[in-house]
């Protein structure tokens, strides 16, 4: 029981698809192998409890005398509260529950919690091999990383062009490492947040780890 729930807060509790929820409060990347269950959460709302059974939460369900719920964060657009986060009181996850399957490879970085991290490298992510115009072929990053690999970039050449005087905020940099820290993990911000992993020293450790420098 050592992973994390998510409860969605809905009205229509007939609406089951686990899909469709994660997806409508931003979390289209914790699709795979969910499983809702309707139930009580946070305030006292009607909803829906998300767990990951197939993937190691063997207790499930909404028990917040044993458990901390965390709401989510204002994301752009998405409102908070549009979910909570459950997390065990007695075991908190760790870098080894939260693991994918196949992670993408990278570099083992310890971080706050104590435990070491594998953080994605952005060097390392599929790729294909893509003809151009001009009949040859080149290594194109797979069209699902796109973004995180154009940010990558343009984080690389700041990085390492820059005179000692470039600076940036810890927000933009955390905004960008979280979503590549779950390339390999299945998180939220929120659990980032509470599980207190990322700090000035190991922030830019996971800077460094995902631009390879």
């Amino acid at each position: 029981m050592a992973r994390f729930q998510v409860f969605i807060p809905t009205e229509d509790t007939a609406q089951l698809n686990a899909e469709w929820l994660l997806i409508s409060v931003g979390l289209s990347d914790l699709v795979a192998g969910a499983a809702p269950e309707r139930s009580l959460g946070p305030e006292e709302q009607q909803g829906v409890v998300i767990s990951w059974p197939d993937i190691g939460d063997s207790i499930t369900g909404y028990k917040p005398d044993k458990q901390v719920w965390l709401p989510a964060a204002q994301s752009g657009e998405l409102e908070s509260k549009r979910y909570w986060v459950g997390i065990w009181n007695e075991k908190p996850p760790t870098s080894n529950d939260l693991q994918r399957h196949k992670p993408h490879p990278g570099r083992a970085v310890g971080l706050g919690d104590g435990h070491e991290w594998l953080v994605p490298m952005a060097s390392e992510l599929p790729a294909d091999l893509i003809l151009d115009q001009t009949g040859s072929w080149g290594f194109e990053v797979q069209p699902q990383f796109h973004d995180v690999y154009s940010q990558a970039s343009k984080w690389h050449e700041m990085i390492t062009n820059s005179d000692g005087n470039a600076t940036a905020e810890y927000d933009d940099i955390v905004k960008f490492i979280v979503p590549m820290l779950g390339l390999n993990y299945f998180l939220t911000p929120e659990i980032v947040s509470e599980l207190r992993i990322l700090n000035k020293e190991t922030s830019v450790k996971c800077l460094h780890a995902i631009c390879g420098v």
